[in-house]
């Protein structure tokens, strides 16, 4: 496209602009004609072709050569391919290829002219997807820059002891410094938990410790057996394992509480004095023939109720020529050690105690009647 355009050149006395221009004159005796001449410039529209590889292309540029004009400027461009996002910097306008003769001038080229941009690649990104697995459950997952820094909360990451593995069986440990790795990854959480272990008998404990979820707790928990107490305010109590309440050989990801469990039995015993004394209301020449028979101690559950028929001791006195057996009417709780409540005939009424209960250690006394 050309563009024409005039210039004034002045006045000529001849219409052959002969001479040189008339810059002012007399006024003249008679009529005088003036000869405008004019300049034709003839100037021609170029137009810039850019070609910017990526990115927002802009408008062709088309104007007068030798005009000014501004070239258009690019901020930073981000491409992504797939996972990978690359930012390029704009470095300016060249007009070859191969980005061998910048484009400075600000006016207008006499020809048409391709300018390329030229640009640096100042970064690339790696996009990855990262999942974090704790008990089967995922807590957490998203799509992170790689080299850049993952920050977990404590729903995740329990403390600075908690650690992470490539597969659910923790055996491949995995050194997680909060950094983003460079390939998609799933990892498996390990986190440590309170154990607390109670047992109120044998191996009395009550103690907490921190251990990692899955790991064997079997030898954290105390050996138990068959455990015996005695004098316990008054009685025995007899404890016999009976396992422990949760039957779990791994630690949960949860704080856990296993507790022994006992059967548990109160025995109490029972001590017999069958010491002899003479009743005041015998005579003097009477002879103990057999001295009581001795009734070996005996251990009976407490407060549950004793046969005590099943204890017996025997006697046999002479007076004159005549035996007499004694054995047990009663046994008494109450006594000195010997038997104060006197001797009981066949020619005297009682009530015999047939059973008896007992919540303490008890030494019971013997009462005795004739056979």
């Amino acid at each position: 496209t050309v563009l024409i355009t005039y210039s004034f050149a002045g006045w000529y006395l001849s219409a052959d602009f002969e001479g040189e221009p008339v810059t002012s004159i007399m006024t003249p005796k008679r009529d005088t004609s003036l000869f405008a001449k004019w300049n034709e410039n003839i100037s021609y529209y170029r137009t810039i072709y850019f070609n910017t590889s990526f990115g927002e292309k802009p408008e062709n540029i088309v104007a007068i050569e030798n005009t000014n004009i501004s070239l258009p400027e690019f901020a930073d461009v981000k491409i992504t391919n797939e996972n990978v996002t690359k930012t390029y910097r704009f470095l300016g306008w060249y007009l070859d290829q191969n980005f061998a003769e910048k484009f400075t001038q600000t006016t207008m080229p006499e020809s048409d002219t391709i300018l390329y941009a030229k640009w640096e690649l100042i970064s690339t990104e790696i996009t990855v997807n990262i999942k974090i697995i704790d008990n089967g459950q995922t807590v957490f997952e998203d799509n992170l820059v790689a080299g850049t820094t993952l920050e977990l909360d404590e729903s995740v990451m329990k403390n600075e002891n908690t650690k992470f593995y490539l597969d659910q069986g923790f055996t491949q440990e995995y050194a997680f410094d909060g950094t983003v790795p460079e390939e998609n990854t799933t990892l498996y959480v390990r986190n440590q938990y309170a154990l607390t272990v109670i047992s109120e008998y044998g191996n009395i404990t009550n103690s907490t410790s921190l251990v990692y979820q899955g790991a064997d707790i079997t030898s954290l928990l105390p050996k138990q057996n068959l455990y015996y107490y005695a004098n316990l305010s008054g009685y025995d109590l007899e404890a016999n394992f009976a396992g422990y309440d949760n039957t779990s050989s791994t630690m949960p990801n949860t704080d856990f509480v296993i507790t022994a469990q006992w059967d548990t039995t109160e025995w109490v015993t029972l001590t017999f004095v069958t010491k002899y004394v003479r009743p005041t209301v015998w005579v003097t020449d009477g002879k103990v023939q057999q001295s009581p028979t001795a009734v070996a101690p005996a251990k009976v559950e407490r407060n549950s109720t004793v046969d005590m028929t099943q204890f017996n001791s025997t006697m046999r006195y002479r007076y004159g020529l005549t035996d007499y057996d004694f054995d047990i009417a009663y046994w008494s709780t109450t006594g000195t050690g010997t038997v104060t409540s006197g001797w009981i005939g066949s020619n005297i009424n009682y009530t015999p105690v047939d059973s008896m209960s007992f919540n303490s250690h008890t030494t019971l006394y013997s009462v005795r009647k004739y056979a």
